[in-house]
């Protein structure tokens, strides 16, 4: 774009569309909305390729009102938005969870338009039920229901795992754990091909479990996922660990940290301190300090970062005073 300029070469719409995607592609919003209003000073008009663009910057940094406003903007200028528009836009509104505004595009907008919503339009509407405040489980299972329907959009992955993870954040883990066995036993198709759970799936339906602190439950389809022979990754056993916390179960969140080890994945901060706090609140300070330990020499060992931030930092004093005071005790009962 700036050879171009000192070049002497005026920009043009393909100029600019260019640069705007790029925008769009790092989520660089901010950038996008000069660049529509330096088009303006160049007397390039916006067209749909520059509009879809820059409102897809917006979805991808998270400024679901600037998106709209985009859209609003189209429309004052008689500029058509197509199918990538609107997606854009939805998107949008799901990251935000503005589930009213995404499905006013969805069932309003987009037919005014004369737009047939693909997948990609009802999967960004599901995660808008999903991420609203609270979440909208029944308004995400209607979308995935009417995907499922003759001359739907078929659901596919994402749009079973947003199903999974709405009833996840609203506290309903057995409707998500039933929508995953679902998958599971091959009931849903696409593309003629049976669709099967993947990480993403065992995530959310272990998530959900640890929303309503189900250990055993967590427990149980952390195992299956091992047995599955998918690509692992630390979230679903950062899950398992935090549904064994709640639960009051610390030897299970122990026994889940070492599987971390065994399976030679990454540890972060956030499962290291979940484990330490429900050994803390067990009254087992000690068995904090023996999971911390291996922890810390293995990522010495590595060379990588330590699983430990400025809360496992205040926590490591306090487990160590509570240890010390638990060792004088049972020295003072022994005495006695």
């Amino acid at each position: 774009f700036d050879d171009r300029r000192s070049e002497g070469v005026p920009p043009d719409t393909i100029t600019f569309s260019a640069a705007m995607a790029a925008c769009a592609r790092g989520g660089e919003w901010r950038s996008a909305l000069l660049l529509m209003g330096s088009m303006r000073q160049a007397g390039v008009r916006p067209n749909t390729v520059t509009f879809s663009a820059a409102i897809s910057a917006c979805e991808k940094g998270g400024e679901w009102a600037r998106a709209l406003r985009l859209l609003r903007q189209m429309g004052d200028e008689r500029v058509p938005p197509d199918l990538i528009t609107f997606n854009a836009a939805i998107g949008a509104c799901a990251k935000g969870g503005e589930w009213e505004r995404a499905m006013s595009l969805l069932t309003e907008a987009m037919p005014a338009e004369g737009i047939t919503p693909d997948s990609v339009s009802y999967n960004a509407a599901i995660t808008a039920h999903a991420n609203a405040q609270p979440a909208r489980p029944d308004g995400a299972l209607s979308l995935l229901r009417a995907m499922e329907g003759e001359g739907g959009s078929p659901p596919d992955n994402f749009s079973y795992n947003g199903v999974i993870s709405a009833f996840g954040r609203a506290g309903r883990w057995e409707e998500a754990v039933a929508l995953l066995r679902q998958l599971a036993a091959g009931e849903v198709a696409h593309g003629g091909e049976a669709l099967s759970p993947d990480l993403v799936s065992y995530t959310a339906a272990i998530s959900a479990c640890a929303e309503a602190g189900r250990a055993a439950e967590a427990a149980a389809l952390l195992e299956e996922l091992r047995s599955s022979g998918l690509p692992l990754s630390i979230l679903p056993f950062s899950k398992a660990i935090a549904a064994a916390a709640k639960a009051g179960e610390w030897r299970v969140a122990c026994a889940t940290l070492v599987q971390v080890s065994s399976l030679q994945l990454r540890h972060n901060a956030l499962t290291t301190n979940l484990v330490l706090r429900a050994c803390d609140v067990a009254g087992e300070p000690a068995a904090a300090l023996s999971a911390l330990l291996p922890l810390l020499r293995e990522s010495a060992a590595a060379g990588v970062a330590s699983p430990a931030d400025e809360e496992t930092l205040e926590l490591v004093p306090h487990l160590l005073r509570r240890a010390a005071e638990a060792a004088e005790a049972a020295e003072v009962a022994e005495a006695a």
